[in-house]
């Protein structure tokens, strides 16, 4: 379960930095899923 939101989290950044790089977004628009940290999730959170 938690290796699934990390690849959903994962997945959602790239894809945010994706449409940040074709012009869908400004470019000063920060990308949340950067400050979500997911190398600190455990099975137990």
């Amino acid at each position: 379960m938690m290796k699934d939101i990390q690849f959903i989290l994962s997945v959602s950044r790239i894809l945010f930095n994706y449409a940040r790089k074709r012009r869908h977004f400004p470019p000063y628009t920060e990308n949340p899923f950067v400050e979500f940290p997911t190398d600190k999730l455990k099975a137990g959170d």
